[in-house]
């Protein structure tokens, strides 16, 4: 990408990493032109913006299909309920000074359309090769302000257990998979885990101290040690994940991606009811 944007990246199990020919899949937020002024401050602003306006989120696909003059093979989203987040996020970030001026100054499409690109022409999109193929949802967890080709600090978004049920997805499916349901499993409330109360050993607080500073500052503000003391902890991480997850049934898929769309679809009726009922109450007490 030429300029500067600031964007929103896919969770990295995303099935759209595996489809999409871009380098990094994402959702253009904000294109803000060739050479903004005052860049540090537009990153630290949207840094703010991210850990106060926004939590991960997801977005439904409305369809597949063209866009502008090269013919992108894109995802076009839905308005839907994230995506009004989003658009309060953008709105949001349009309030600051030089995000606006910026954005003022840089050649804009007429309208905003939420898109991922899948591929071009030249560059096609790779092949859907899995069981249930096409993407229905995209699911988002950082946010980054790509100051170079794909490149910039990148922040990552806290979850909302309200809007954000996946990470409480896998125990629901474990339990219905395994027990075919367990009495008094709740919507939102992950089970403690075995070993869950024992203090962080040293070595991963510091790890996850480098972590931050890399992504407010870039890994140039960390030393040869700390950049060397990270990587290896991470790949430590990854690869003990790797060899203790199981890899998922065509079954377990298929009712993941299940659980996930009913939850989606119901979740904001939910809350709308809860929160109706909690007003009557207030009003009533």
């Amino acid at each position: 990408m030429a300029g500067v944007a600031i964007v929103a990246i896919p969770r990295e199990d995303d099935p759209v990493w595996k489809v999409s020919s871009e380098k990094i899949p994402h959702l253009t937020i904000l294109f803000l032109g060739s050479n903004p002024a005052n860049i540090d401050q537009i990153v630290n602003y949207t840094e703010h913006a991210a850990e106060t306006s926004l939590t991960r989120f997801g977005l439904d696909v409305d369809r597949r299909g063209l866009l502008g003059p090269e013919d992108a093979d894109v995802l076009f989203f839905s308005d839907a309920w994230d995506l009004k987040r989003v658009k309060d996020f953008r709105s949001y970030l349009l309030k600051d000074n030089n995000i606006k001026t910026a954005y003022d100054s840089a050649t804009q499409f007429p309208e905003w359309t939420p898109h991922l690109t899948l591929g071009f022409p030249a560059t096609p999109a790779k092949p859907d090769n899995r069981d249930y193929p096409g993407i229905n949802w995209v699911s988002f967890d950082k946010i980054a302000v790509w100051t170079e080709n794909y490149a910039g600090p990148t922040f990552e978004l806290e979850v909302n257990m309200t809007l954000e049920p996946d990470m409480a997805m896998s125990d629901v499916i474990d339990n219905i998979l395994e027990h075919h349901g367990v009495k008094g499993m709740k919507w939102g409330v992950r089970k403690d885990r075995p070993g869950s109360g024992h203090p962080t050993h040293p070595d991963a607080a510091a790890a996850k101290t480098s972590h931050q500073k890399a992504r407010r500052s870039g890994v140039s503000a960390l030393s040869n040690e700390e950049l060397k003391s990270l990587n290896k902890r991470l790949g430590l991480e990854a690869e003990f994940k790797r060899l203790n997850t199981k890899p998922k049934s065509d079954a377990q898929k298929l009712i993941e991606e299940e659980l996930k769309r009913l939850g989606r679809q119901h979740l904001p009726k939910l809350a709308a009811k809860a929160a109706m009922k909690v007003g009557a109450a207030v009003i009533a007490g």
